[in-house]
């Protein structure tokens, strides 16, 4: 704003890219005989002006679009804007052009919000998933991505919304820079479709309704937009005892904007094995609630539904027989290989374990199986029976199981027809589930009931009805004053990044009231250039008033929303495409053929896991599991079995395999 009427204001045309397109030009040269200013909070700055005794064929002054510089008698910039369509007048005196510039707001109310998410696109060679980065006007408010945090998805707070929503539209190329974000409460998400950059910017207001949106438009190449709160506002103080500057001030206070306590009810509906129930969390501050009639009135009673969580359970049976196997009898290798049984092949005569320098004794190794470091694991010589009947599951208890293979060498004697019997040395191998369970050879049958999580219950938001009561009772006072900004000593210049305070006589004495620290708000700044006068409006935004400003943020939900992480997480777990990956044994999925199996485990939630690099899985022994950063103790009890990151299974460090409780993560 002026420090005092001045008639030799300048404008500055800029080209796209931020630079200057030819010398500035005065008001006076272009024939501006007004030029006017609006700056409101969360809406667009404008700027408007009369181009006097231009006839309505004439060119217009500046094209449609034409981004534009204001400049102030003192070189600096005092705005920025692009060209709206003009408006031309005439009567029998004269003829004129009416012009409007409009500030980099006008990008934001025009270009929709995309969001980034990692999206599945399809699997390599080897099954496993391959991921992109995609932007999609499907968004999710509160939840962000970032590639380079752990998980890459995180909650998001007021103010990183915003921000993110900013850098979209600079990325696109809006003339814009980002500046002071201070917003910081972390709401509950809100999926929203199709929305403009300026309407993420109310929505977060919403929830957090006492910062004030500002612009400098003294940098280059464009101007910043600021997200102020009182933390970064500069207080500036307004003397009512000086009668030389006070001109037409208007106040009033307004307690009926203060809020008792703020509290919020969230009612989540979960489903677990088919039977629903209603869970009720409730926020609430100041807590607890100030006593009396006034206070219980004078309060705000907040509704929130938040998505619920889907569980189902279904049950597992494993059935199977063991038997001690002794790979080092001849006997065994017959009833594992009909063709060396006399009794099945009679041309056997003769058979019998050989081993020397060059045949190496009978020996079991176990297959496939590689600790965190890609070492091979040995055979466990606790497995030494057989299962000869049925499946076998890791979840079955105080079991475990290798899939094996037995090698030996065979000294075999076989008749030859009426010549003479041939004897000969024979390698030979068998594969087979061996397991530290004799079950004598009667089949056992054993059941496991498994959850599997299908949606997730909503995380209740930390801290909203704190930050909405402190930003309600921010806002205690309203009204507007006008300055005549030529008088001599008065030269401040005010603001959306001002806090007003006033200076009244004997403040606070016989119920007066004290201005002092209001910290008010500036709304909406308005004036004439040439004539030099600019009036402030301070209070709640100007068009959120009385009623409206508690249903604008009044932040109620009636609706259950579901974030789907197959569309935007990357698949659903075990499918192939998300972020957590699975192994080879688990109580979660699991096939088997003849005498081996194939079973998945949950190992990690990259794609590769890297041992101390990767999260693990931690089993409490409460039949819960959760991913812990790597190398992370475990939580309320070291004794507890711990299982480390695995590229081939999962497995407790107790050394027993054990049930685990499997959930995609929520992001």
């Amino acid at each position: 704003m002026p420090a005092q009427p001045d008639n030799t204001w300048k404008v500055q045309l800029i080209n796209p890219d931020g630079s200057v397109a030819g010398n500035p030009a005065t008001f006076a040269s272009l024939g501006l005989e007004s030029a006017k200013f609006e700056f409101p909070n969360l809406a667009a700055d404008t700027l408007t002006f009369t181009v006097g005794g231009k006839p309505f064929d004439a060119a217009q002054l500046w094209n449609y679009g034409q981004l534009v510089a204001v400049i102030h008698p003192n070189g600096s910039r005092f705005f920025f804007g692009r060209v709206e369509p003009w408006d031309r007048e005439g009567t029998d005196r004269d003829q004129n052009h009416f012009g409007c510039l409009v500030n980099p707001w006008w990008y934001l109310e025009r270009k929709i919000y995309e969001q980034t998410f990692r999206l599945n696109q399809n699997f390599d060679q080897n099954g496993k998933p391959v991921y992109y980065t995609a932007t999609t006007p499907r968004v999710i408010l509160n939840i962000l991505y970032d590639a380079n945090r752990a998980g890459g998805f995180y909650s998001a707070t007021t103010g990183q919304q915003i921000a993110d929503a900013i850098t979209w539209a600079i990325s696109q190329g809006a003339p814009i820079a980002l500046g002071t974000v201070d917003p910081s409460t972390l709401p509950f998400s809100d999926p929203q479709k199709g929305i403009f950059c300026s309407d993420v910017i109310k929505l977060q207001f919403r929830k957090e309704p006492d910062f004030v949106v500002d612009w400098d438009y003294s940098t280059l190449p464009f101007p910043t937009i600021h997200f102020r709160k009182q933390a970064s506002f500069k207080p500036i103080n307004i003397d009512l005892t000086n009668t030389t500057i006070r001109d037409l001030v208007k106040i009033k206070e307004r307690p009926d904007w203060l809020r008792s306590y703020v509290r919020i009810v969230y009612d989540q509906t979960n489903n677990i094995g088919g039977v629903s129930y209603l869970n009720i969390g409730t926020d609430l501050y100041p807590n607890p609630k100030p006593p009396g009639t006034e206070n219980n009135f004078s309060g705000v009673d907040l509704f929130c539904d938040l998505a619920g969580g889907n569980t189902s359970f279904t049950q597992q049976t494993s059935s199977f027989a063991s038997l001690p196997f002794d790979h080092t009898n001849t006997a065994q290798w017959q009833a594992w290989m009909d063709e060396f049984n006399p009794q099945k092949n009679p041309e056997i005569t003769n058979i019998a374990i050989y081993n020397d320098a060059n045949h190496p004794a009978p020996a079991v190794v176990a297959l496939n199986e590689l600790d965190a470091q890609g070492n091979v694991i040995g055979y466990d010589n606790t497995c030494t029976n057989e299962v000869t009947k049925g499946q076998w599951c890791d979840w079955v208890p105080n079991t475990n199981a290798q899939t094996v293979r037995a090698t030996a060498w065979l000294q075999v004697t076989r008749k030859k027809g009426a010549a003479a019997p041939v004897t000969e040395i024979v390698p030979v191998q068998h594969d087979f589930t061996a397991i530290n369970l004799n079950t004598n050879g009667i089949e056992l049958l054993f059941k496991n009931a498994t959850q599997n999580i299908t949606q997730y219950a909503e995380p209740q938001p930390v801290g909203l009805a704190q930050a909405m009561w402190t930003s309600w009772n921010n806002l205690t006072i309203e009204g507007s004053f006008r300055n005549v900004e030529a008088v001599i000593g008065y030269n401040q210049t005010i603001t959306r990044s001002n806090a007003l305070n006033f200076i009244t006589a004997n403040p606070g004495l016989s119920g007066r009231p004290d201005w002092r620290a209001v910290n008010a708000r500036v709304q909406r700044i308005t004036g004439d250039l040439l004539m030099g006068i600019t009036s402030i409006e301070f209070g709640a935004p100007l068009r959120i008033n009385g009623n409206d400003l508690i249903d604008a943020i009044r932040a109620t939900r009636y609706r259950v929303t579901t974030i789907d992480i197959n569309y935007f997480f990357g698949g659903a777990s075990g499918g192939g495409g998300s972020l957590v990956t699975f192994g080879r044994k688990s109580h979660v999925r699991h096939s088997h053929a003849s005498t081996s199996h194939k079973q998945s485990d949950i190992v990690s939630q990259a794609p590769q896991p890297v041992a101390g690099q990767d999260a693990f899985i931690q089993h409490t022994g409460a039949g819960v599991s959760q991913w812990v950063p790597p190398n992370a103790p475990v939580q309320n009890n070291a004794s507890l079995p711990q299982v480390t990151v695995d590229p081939s299974r999962a497995k407790g460090g107790d050394g027993n395999w054990h049930p685990l409780s499997v959930q995609e993560v929520k992001v």
